[in-house]
């Protein structure tokens, strides 16, 4: 029963990745060493971050140094067929 209802998710909504991503790596850098399981159903567009923007490149490039100074590493899986602009979320991880 369970995997039929996972097997039936769809994306759908808007994906706040910018704003998780400075909680957890804040939240997470009181803890060096941490990690960061990002899990992504698609492309973050809504909030700061937002792949939209002009901005996202040097957002997500900000975020890679703030995670890389305080020892926490961000992993990130994404889901087959979806666009989370993967390029972008590498560089933090």
């Amino acid at each position: 029963n369970l995997e039929s209802i996972i097997k039936n998710l769809r994306p759908d909504g808007g994906t706040a990745l910018g704003p998780a991503l400075v909680f957890s790596i804040g939240f997470c850098s009181k803890q060096p060493g941490s990690q960061i399981l990002l899990c992504t159903d698609g492309a973050a567009n809504v909030g700061m971050g937002s792949v939209n923007s002009n901005v996202a490149e040097k957002f997500y490039e900000d975020l890679a140094d703030q995670a890389k100074q305080n020892h926490v590493t961000v992993n990130v899986i994404s889901m087959e067929g979806t666009d989370c602009k993967l390029a972008l979320l590498g560089r933090v991880a």
